[in-house]
């Protein structure tokens, strides 16, 4: 009975987990992690991008969509129709943008959780000067099988 067991968990543990679990790998493998730090730098150079340029990417699903958990863009618009608006923009933790985060982006201390749903990763948008650089903690959520941002919390207060 035992091995009965043992072979049906074996047999059915693939199915049961997210995408890296599915294709053989750990959830904190080195793909995963490269997949997390091309997705974050790809992320914060088009949202950084934005910033500059003075465009709310945020209201462009097209584009924020593939990269932001559907229920952090749900809050972040939440937050943005409060009267008076944002303190800072939820996804540099800042009230300020330097054209230079869109070029100095640095990712870090990728992890993934055991059963492969969330991850998170350190992200350093350097500017030009000391104070303007930002350190951030991101939160991810794996959504059909793609880890993306759901919780941005600064790490320099």
């Amino acid at each position: 009975m035992k091995h009965l067991r043992f072979a049906l968990c074996c047999l059915l543990f693939p199915l049961l987990l997210p995408a890296f679990h599915a294709r053989g790998e750990s959830p904190d493998s080195e793909a995963m992690r490269a997949d997390v730090v091309a997705r974050l730098t790809e992320f914060y150079a088009f949202y950084c991008h934005g910033l500059t340029k003075e465009q709310d990417v945020t209201n462009n699903e097209a584009k924020t969509k593939p990269y932001i958990s559907a229920r952090f863009l749900k809050k972040i618009r939440e937050m943005s129709s409060v009267e008076g608006g944002l303190e800072a923009d939820p996804l540099v933790c800042a009230q300020d943008n330097d054209p230079k985060w869109e070029k100095n982006i640095k990712v870090a201390n990728v992890k993934a959780s055991a059963d492969g749903k969330t991850a998170s990763a350190d992200v350093t948008l350097t500017g030009s000067t000391k104070d303007i650089t930002v350190h951030l903690h991101v939160s991810l959520v794996n959504e059909g099988g793609v880890y993306k941002v759901d919780k941005v919390k600064s790490l320099d207060r």
